[in-house]
C-alpha cells in the first residue's frame, strides 16, 4: 500500500506542475515573460516523478498498465478540477461534480478491487 500511496503523491505533484506549465501562462504574467525557461526547469522533475512513480505503481499492480494509467488519469481529473477551483476562481457545477465521484470510483475500484 505504501508503494500505491507514494505513486499517488507524485503523480499529483507533477501534475500541479504539468498544470502550472500549461496554464501558468494565462494567469502569471511572469511564467507567460519566462515561458520557455520555466518549462525547461519543470520538465526533469516532472519527467522523474512521472517515471518513478509510474514504476512504483506497475510493480503494486503486478504489472498491470491498465490500473496505472487509470488511477493516474483519476488523479489528473481532480488536480485539474482543484487547480481551476483554486487558482482559477472557477466553479464545479454538478457535471463536473459528477465527473470528479466517478473518478474518485475509478480509483477505488483499481486500487482496491482484487
Amino acid at each position: 500500500m505504501g508503494q500505491l500511496i507514494t505513486f499517488i503523491v507524485y503523480i499529483t505533484i507533477s501534475y500541479v506542475l504539468v498544470w502550472i506549465q500549461l496554464y501558468g501562462q494565462t494567469k502569471w504574467l511572469w511564467v507567460e515573460n519566462n515561458i520557455h525557461w520555466f518549462m525547461y526547469c519543470l520538465s526533469v522533475p516532472v519527467a522523474y516523478m512521472l517515471t518513478k512513480g509510474t514504476m512504483m505503481a506497475y510493480s503494486y499492480f503486478q504489472g498491470s498498465a491498465w490500473a496505472v494509467t487509470f488511477i493516474s488519469f483519476a488523479v489528473n481529473i481532480f488536480i485539474f478540477a482543484l487547480m481551476n477551483y483554486f487558482v482559477n476562481g472557477e466553479g464545479i457545477n454538478m457535471k463536473t461534480g459528477t465527473c470528479l465521484m466517478l473518478c474518485m470510483a475509478v480509483i477505488c475500484i483499481q486500487a482496491f478491487w482484487k
